[in-house]
């Protein structure tokens, strides 16, 4: 991989964490935005992904290294027709900087590689498949009280509404806010990122 499509591929995860990060300020919902969602059994998704069993997997925060936490993360989705249909926004972004996702090595791990590499290409196939699959979720109620009205035809505009949802799911899901070990900091160039212990040390080596 060359230097230049690495610095391009921090640039744009980073960037579009921390536009995550401005209206997540803006709604007083500190949690990690970043993740991939996963089938039960991990098959293709099936024709109607709306009443699929999906599991949310949360992933480590680190520009150029987004990985999935090792840990746990890992939580089932109630009602997935609803949940997908406000995420729609947020899953579509999401994809934007998944797919640079590559299975760069580190200490982090505790898997071997072959396996590791194995694990990311799959999410990242699932999740170029789902966001194929989005514009066929069609809402069966007229529950319009998770939708952003600032949205519009900006699709590419963060959705506030999406991001409180998801707020909302961690915090019922993990009371303990655990997620996975993922921890809230601040890197030294002012961006709020939520990573694994190992990446934390490497930005802060003395943190223990």
């Amino acid at each position: 991989m060359s230097q230049g499509f690495t610095e391009l591929r921090e640039l744009v995860q980073r960037d579009l964490i921390r536009e995550i990060r401005t209206v997540q300020k803006q709604l007083e919902s500190p949690c990690p935005s970043i993740f991939v969602l996963r089938p039960d059994d991990r098959k293709p998704w099936q024709k109607d992904i709306g009443s699929q069993r999906i599991n949310l997997q949360l992933y480590c925060e680190h520009p150029g290294c987004l990985h999935p936490v090792q840990d746990g993360g890992l939580y089932p989705i109630d009602n997935p027709k609803k949940w997908l249909k406000t995420m729609t926004p947020h899953i579509n972004r999401l994809f934007g900087i998944l797919k640079y996702v590559t299975p760069v090595m580190g200490p982090w791990l505790n898997i071997s590689a072959p396996i590791y590499s194995d694990l990311i290409k799959n999410d990242l196939a699932l999740t170029k498949a789902l966001v194929a699959k989005l514009p066929e979720i069609k809402s069966d109620d007229d529950d319009h009280s998770f939708i952003d009205d600032e949205r519009g035809d900006r699709p590419n505009k963060i959705s506030g509404a999406a991001l409180r949802m998801l707020h909302e799911f961690l915090k019922q899901k993990d009371p303990e806010q655990v997620w996975g070990g993922l921890t809230r900091i601040t890197t030294p160039e002012g961006d709020v990122l939520w990573l694994c212990k190992e990446h934390i040390k490497e930005i802060y080596p003395t943190s223990s």
